[in-house]
């Protein structure tokens, strides 16, 4: 039986507009998703800055919750007020759960908790079953997705979610992969394809997946190596990136792999921020070099 910590979110759904709220909080945290949903109310999602990797020693509930506290006690009054006055103001503290019900999820000082209340937050733990977490992922509860691999069906859908993630490809280019992919004629990677699906039949995100024989911070191999990683704009912030990425650690570890690995571009910050909201630990940048023979 193994009780497992992710993260902890600061969420906050408010009737007020939380645009300047976020850039104060953004310098100092990973601000996951900030935006006025359809139900007319602002949602807000945010991160400790350099959570640890997951397992880690420094990968703590209590060290994020201090480190989101601090962002918020620093806070101008008319800040406060709206967390104060939000409909959600809440740390949720995500763990994972393999084994029986567990009988005891989580241990904080009552100096943390007496900062809570202080601040007039509320305090919420989320419990994923390790064996088959990929299929609940952290979505709001009108949103439901799953993931599954890739179909000759989908290749249409599949090719709209591949040009919004590298437009700068040709259509023709990637509609001859994906057709190569499902007569299993592609010469490299991806070596597996994952979508999500949402209620409606819609695939609003992609995990194109492969096998590195070394990657940049890791020390086994193969390495399970995360090529390409997608949500659609309408489905973000609610949980189907973090779906698409644990279905992929699945296959990970079906294909034998200890490790899984991603890269982004050295001024992507939001892709980065996405990357350590799911548990990644930044590796490092990486220069690369070319030269005409």
């Amino acid at each position: 039986m193994t009780t497992r910590y992710i993260n902890t979110d600061l969420e906050v759904v408010s009737e007020e507009d939380l645009e300047s709220l976020t850039k104060l909080l953004q310098p100092n945290s990973d601000v996951l998703h900030s935006e006025k949903l359809s139900d007319g109310l602002w949602h807000l999602s945010v991160e400790a800055e350099g959570s640890g990797l997951i397992g880690s020693a420094d990968h703590d509930p209590n060290r994020d919750i201090e480190k989101l506290l601090t962002l918020i006690e620093g806070l101008d009054e008319g800040h406060r007020a709206i967390l104060t006055r939000a409909k959600t103001f809440e740390f949720d503290v995500g763990l994972e759960h393999s084994g029986s019900r567990p009988e005891r999820v989580l241990s904080l000082p009552s100096r943390t908790l007496a900062r809570i209340q202080a601040v007039s937050a509320t305090l919420g733990v989320t419990v994923y079953p390790l064996e088959n977490r990929w299929t609940k992922p952290r979505a709001r509860p009108e949103w439901n997705v799953a993931v599954r691999e890739a179909r000759p069906e989908d290749a249409d859908a599949w090719l709209a979610l591949r040009r919004a993630l590298w437009p700068q490809g040709l259509e023709a280019e990637h509609r001859r992969e994906i057709e190569q992919f499902f007569g299993g004629e592609l010469p490299r990677d991806p070596w597996a394809v994952l979508l999500a699906e949402d209620e409606r039949g819609r695939l609003v995100g992609l995990a194109e997946l492969s096998l590195r024989a070394h990657a940049e911070g890791c020390r086994s191999s193969p390495v399970a190596y995360l090529e390409g990683w997608f949500v659609a704009q309408e489905a973000r912030g609610r949980g189907v990136g973090w779906a698409l990425v644990a279905a992929a650690e699945s296959w990970g570890r079906s294909q034998g792999c200890s490790e899984f690995a991603s890269d982004t571009s050295a001024d992507n910050h939001a892709a980065a921020a996405a990357h350590r909201s799911v548990g990644f630990q930044d590796a490092g940048p990486v220069r690369c070099f070319r030269k005409n023979l």
